[in-house]
């Protein structure tokens, strides 16, 4: 077994001296990172995790990672913090995590603080203790940290872990929208359309909805697209708001699957194609905002009833097959977004009523 092993070993040792053999740049890295120098270890492993002239392989990027780590570079600190909370080339463990993230912060790394704060406040990978994880919190926005900035302006909205100051909310959230963070954006345009902590102005709402829409954020894309369709605040645009629905359903936006349905299933800007509405319909049945709300079984049955036997399993087998493609899955602007932070992703209207 010994024998076996040692072999295993010497082939992988092989293959990957054979690599670096190949690339000149990877191979200087490697002979510096075995030498102890930990700008060297962290591009090393910055190489493996992004396959920047050697094969991807983030085994080899978490061990440069954690010698890194351990010889005190704080960069490497926060990417095995990163690869132990995500379980990316080792093995999951939220308590090493929150070790890593914890030696990081102390020497004031603001992604670690802001990291340390959220999982103190929802006890991941430690006890809970919301007041200890908004102090980390706020060291890491004082610092600018975008991400921070916005939590903690979820936190002052919602009285956790502060008292509840809807001013000093709103300061966070516009020091982070004013930095381009696309979620603070969103929230500040949902913020300025509800009248939540500000006079309702659906123009200015419309205008923190196009920046974060621009940088491809899906839940502003929809609002925006919503906000066309009914020509708040713009002039109406059904073509625009399907475009628009079209971008945040490819990022498995929920509230984008049932405005398309309703579009389809009402003719908006399309040709009425009860099956298409049956197919998004089904789509937004796997996320958080299903189509009809608590009417979606009602809804599912009217589209079916349009449907003949042969249509509706065929458009229930392209709904398949699309999200085996597309697997519904938000994209990480920041793993510290807190549950609080979810603000109303809009549809256009009630279900319609379909003809007889």
């Amino acid at each position: 077994m010994m024998l076996a092993l040692l072999l295993i070993f010497s082939i992988t040792t092989a293959a990957q001296d054979s690599q670096t053999e190949q690339n000149p740049e990877i191979a200087r890295l490697l002979s510096r990172a075995k030498d102890g120098y930990t700008d060297d270890q962290l591009r090393l492993a910055l190489a493996y995790q992004s396959g920047k002239g050697v094969k991807p392989d983030m085994t080899e990027a978490a061990h440069w990672f954690l010698r890194a780590a351990h010889l005190g570079n704080v960069a490497a600190q926060n990417n095995i913090a990163y690869l132990y909370f995500t379980g990316q080339g080792v093995e999951r463990s939220q308590e090493e995590a929150f070790k890593w993230y914890q030696r990081a912060s102390s020497e004031h790394s603001a992604p670690a603080q802001a990291m340390l704060g959220f999982m103190l406040i929802n006890g991941i990978g430690i006890n809970r203790d919301q007041q200890e994880g908004a102090k980390w919190l706020i060291h890491s926005a004082q610092q600018g940290y975008q991400p921070a900035e916005f939590n903690l302006a979820i936190l002052y909205a919602h009285g956790v872990a502060v008292n509840r100051d809807m001013e000093e909310s709103m300061h966070w959230l516009r020091k982070a929208a004013g930095q381009h963070y696309a979620p603070a954006e969103f929230l500040l345009g949902t913020r300025y359309e509800t009248g939540e902590g500000v006079s309702a102005d659906v123009h200015e709402a419309g205008k923190w909805y196009l920046r974060a829409a621009e940088q491809g954020y899906p839940a502003a894309q929809n609002n925006l697209g919503v906000l066309y369709e009914r020509g708040s605040g713009c002039v109406q645009d059904m073509q625009r708001a399907l475009s628009l629905y079209r971008h945040a359903a490819l990022q498995g936006n929920g509230s984008a699957f049932t405005n398309l349905s309703f579009a389809y299933a009402n003719g908006s800007g399309v040709e009425r194609n009860y099956a298409m509405a049956y197919f998004w319909a089904l789509l937004s049945q796997h996320t958080s905002h299903p189509a009809a709300g608590e009417r979606a079984q009602d809804y599912l049955d009217a589209l079916r009833g349009k449907l003949g036997d042969d249509d509706t399993g065929r458009t229930e087998a392209q709904a398949d097959e699309w999200l085996r493609q597309h697997p519904i899955v938000s994209k990480e602007w920041d793993l510290i977004e807190l549950p609080a932070a979810g603000a109303a992703n809009l549809t256009a209207g009630m279900p319609p009523p379909l003809p007889q």
